[in-house]
């Protein structure tokens, strides 16, 4: 299985399964949609939803506890390197027990560690 596309996305799930205890609850299309494809994922505190579109990958996500709807936080080029970043960043945010992505910057991880990413 290549780790790009659809591929990349459900090898990503499954990693994040194994590796963070997270859940993935869908991977699908509506036929309206205007995305490829979306994964939505649970962590403990956080919900992501990450999207498949025209060779990017598009990373929202929002608190549980919130009752907004994910928050564009960024995307990256689909392909082996965007799948890695996509699969440390949501470990780290989900490891750090952040439970809300405000208020902002909010830092996870250690300043020059691969996985600290700041969020502004």
């Amino acid at each position: 299985m290549d780790d790009s596309g659809v591929g990349g996305m459900v090898r990503t799930g499954a990693w994040l399964d194994y590796t963070a205890g997270m859940e993935v609850l869908s991977i699908g299309r509506s036929a309206i949609d205007k995305e490829d494809c979306v994964m939505e994922l649970s962590g403990r505190s956080l919900f992501f939803r990450i999207a498949l579109r025209g060779g990017w990958i598009w990373i929202s996500a929002t608190g549980m506890d919130e009752a907004d709807q994910p928050e564009l936080l960024f995307n990256i080029g689909d392909g082996p390197e965007g799948w890695i970043v996509v699969r440390r960043f949501c470990q780290a945010l989900e490891r750090s027990g952040i439970t809300s992505l405000h208020p902002r910057p909010l830092q996870v991880g250690e300043p020059g560690a691969s996985d600290c990413f700041v969020i502004g």
